[in-house]
């Protein structure tokens, strides 16, 4: 036991050394912190100033600017920089903790407005940065730590979240505008972090700085085309599967246990505590097997395999064991988690790596948006039908895994 242990004690030692890993752990855990409350706190105001129907409303338009913005934030960095665009979008975490603010204090129309406009800045704006930050990080480490800092950056992220919506909500709850004004607080630091990143695009010669966007867009275009064979349409049908596998089944897990499981509202919030402590535990194994055995192997393990077991679930006679594939298979997700960034950042060169990570982040939002509609439906019709749809997406990503592999080999041990 205590090997391993001192094993991932060793590789955050190493990975600290790397360029820009320090300031971007620092980063996450300020910027995780200020997002923990965001997911209950936003609806919570809405309610508070408005219509119950309003959230739908605005959450649908922050996601759907999230997507474009991914799309647009991956030639904008491949263009201009990493860093230049990460902390753009740094800076709209602070100007939304300014508007929330402004509307805590506010009423009627006013009030709904800046909500909605916090919203966009928090939610929506800030996903300009998806693909320019994998690309940094993935630049920044050494290709046989690609997987342990996905890893562990997420890590860090997800207990910075669980820490924030804890300690904010309790925060927020004794003094709304101290909550606030910490949060405004964890913001510029993580926009002071982010001043401090070195940039990690080096343009190569032919990549001229001062050309128009248009002939960048047409030299990325090349790039892609010089690209297909390596694997890259095969990678976006796996995103494309694993974002409509996970968006299928993610929302009617919760209905399925309290009206065909027969759990209360505690024994699913207790089941949701457990796989979230055991995701978390799993992150740093993930990326030393992602880095021992490629990226292939990652998604086998963390997309084919969980795909079984969410058909097991669906099917399942006994509680027990239903309950026990649901959790095997959320902790197995954090192997293809990983996977597929490092993936991306295999499977790219460095003048389109952003635009790619860009390209994927929207690609995936939008399978989130296809894939709830389509399951309410189906769940409508039979509550086992989203999981078995959603399990025959997962599994069939197996069949696209051999084009992933096409001109990548996983490191040498």
């Amino acid at each position: 036991m205590r090997q391993p242990i001192a094993g991932l004690f060793r590789e955050v030692a190493e990975l600290l050394k790397e360029s820009n890993v320090p300031v971007l752990a620092l980063s996450a855990l300020a910027l995780g912190f200020m997002r923990g409350p965001l997911d209950w706190m936003l609806p919570l105001l809405i309610l508070e100033k408005g219509d119950p129907m309003l959230i739908g409303v605005i959450f649908a338009l922050a996601n759907a600017d999230d997507t474009v913005m991914a799309f647009l934030g991956g030639p904008l960095a491949d263009r201009y920089g990493r860093r230049p665009i990460i902390m753009l979008s740094t800076s709209f975490y602070v100007v939304g903790c300014l508007v929330l603010l402004v509307a805590v204090v506010s009423e009627g129309l006013v009030a709904i407005v800046l909500i909605s406009l916090a919203a966009v800045l928090l939610y929506g704006v800030t996903g300009v940065s998806a693909g320019p930050y994998s690309a940094l990080l993935a630049e920044s480490v050494g290709s046989r730590s690609t997987g342990k800092a996905f890893a562990w950056l997420a890590l860090c992220g997800r207990l910075a979240r669980a820490s924030g919506s804890l300690v904010l909500g309790f925060l927020l709850t004794a003094n709304r505008d101290l909550g606030l004004l910490v949060m405004l607080g964890c913001a510029s630091v993580g926009l002071l972090l982010h001043s401090q990143l070195k940039e990690t695009l080096l343009l190569p010669r032919g990549w001229d700085s001062g050309a128009s966007f248009t002939a960048h867009a047409k030299e990325f275009f090349a790039g892609v085309r010089c690209m297909l064979p390596l694997g890259l349409l095969a990678l976006l049908g796996v995103i494309v599967l694993t974002g409509l596998g996970q968006g299928l089944t993610g929302n009617y897990y919760p209905p399925y246990l309290g009206e065909q499981l027969g759990l209360d509202e505690a024994q699913i919030g207790l089941l949701y505590s457990i796989m979230m402590v055991l995701q978390a535990v799993a992150l740093p194994f993930a990326g030393s097997f992602v880095d021992r055995y490629g990226h292939v192997a990652g998604l086998v393990l963390g997309n084919v395999i969980p795909g079984g077991l969410i058909l097991y679930f669906a099917l399942a006679q006994s509680r027990v064991l239903a309950l026990a594939a649901m959790l095997a298979a959320a902790v197995l997700g954090a192997w293809g988690g990983v996977a597929l960034p490092v993936a991306v950042a295999k499977l790219t060169s460095l003048g389109t790596r952003a635009t790619i990570f860009g390209v994927s982040e929207s690609v995936f939002n939008l399978t989130f948006v296809v894939g709830p509609l389509a399951g309410g439906g189906l769940y409508a019709r039979n509550p086992t039908f989203p999981f078995i749809l959603g399990s025959v997406a997962l599994l069939s990503t197996i069949l696209l895994a051999r084009r992933l592999s096409a001109g990548v080999r996983p490191p040498r041990r």
